[in-house]
């Protein structure tokens, strides 16, 4: 140590976890903070009167780091999160005209069948179809009303329940078509004739046109949280030829979930804590390492 030049530590520039097993690494740039807290106990020997101990003996080192990112990059989640077969689906290609999904049954099941209710519901022709989760609820024997969770595409609720169709919509028979006004949608009538019982209900998902799109479902049957590797580097400081790196490296750790917070007209984030664990190949358990003053 010098007086003149001390060993310094300024921000936080990037987090990199690193797959244990297949090395794979995934990062992320938009780190808001990061915290290590490392303790190791101390048992202290005390007895009769004295109010101070006589002597000290190590007990459990426990280090925990805390991180919060304002990027939801599906490998951070992953990791941090929890990961298994079930866990997420990821399409990184995009939908050139959109997706809607199939329908399903929420209240009876009349409404999504392929003979005499709606055998199906599309983008419509050369449309972008209208983002969120939708119910179709029958009103009568041919008749339906569209709801929307969401007015983010700029579709007009009618009413308090949602509900974007100002009347409701005649579904044909014998594979017509009728559009949902305003949603970019096409609904297709089953191939017979269509008989809905009424307050039956469907629901569907729409996904608009789009170049990248993920679902990552917490708590999926089977989602563990895995062993990882982690770097975490401060920002690289500029001092003429002797530029200033410094980097911390944990060889095995291990996510305890994630929080989320959004604020309105802020940036949203999320923190997690992630449990530091001993490595006995590499022989500890978190490394500093310093290039420079």
């Amino acid at each position: 140590m010098t007086l003149s030049n001390p060993v310094t530590l300024y921000g936080v520039h990037q987090v990199t976890i690193v797959d244990r097993t297949t090395k794979a690494m995934h990062t992320a740039l938009v780190v808001g903070s990061f915290g290590m807290d490392n303790k190791q106990e101390q048992k202290p020997l005390q007895g009769g009167s004295n109010p101070y101990p006589f002597d000290t003996a190590p007990g459990y080192a426990e280090a925990k780091t805390t991180l919060k990112f304002m990027q939801y990059d599906l490998n951070l989640l992953r990791y941090l999160g929890g990961d298994g077969a079930n866990a997420y689906t990821e399409d990184t290609d995009g939908d050139a005209a959109g997706v809607v999904s199939s329908l399903t049954n929420e209240v009876g099941t009349s409404v999504a069948n392929a003979t005499t209710g709606i055998a199906s519901i599309a983008p419509k022709s050369s449309e972008n179809p209208v983002f969120g989760d939708y119910f179709a609820k029958a009103t009568g024997a041919a008749t339906v009303d569209i709801y929307l969770n969401n007015n983010l595409g700029g579709v007009e609720f009618q009413d308090d329940t949602l509900k974007i169709t100002a009347s409701a919509l005649t579904v044909p028979g014998s594979g017509g078509t009728v559009d949902v006004p305003d949603a970019n949608l096409t609904i297709t009538g089953g191939s017979g004739t269509v008989a809905f019982v009424t307050a039956d209900i469907a629901s569907f998902n729409v996904k608009p046109i789009n170049t990248y799109n993920f679902e990552y479902k917490f708590g999926a049957d089977g989602n563990s949280l895995p062993e990882f590797s982690m770097y975490v580097l401060g920002e690289k400081l500029d001092s003429g030829e002797a530029s200033k790196y410094r980097s911390l490296y944990m060889p095995r750790v291990k996510g305890n979930g994630v929080s989320f917070e959004s604020q309105a007209k802020e940036w949203s984030s999320f923190e997690t804590e992630i449990t530091v664990l001993f490595d006995a190949t590499a022989g500890y358990a978190a490394k500093m390492q310093v290039i420079n003053r």
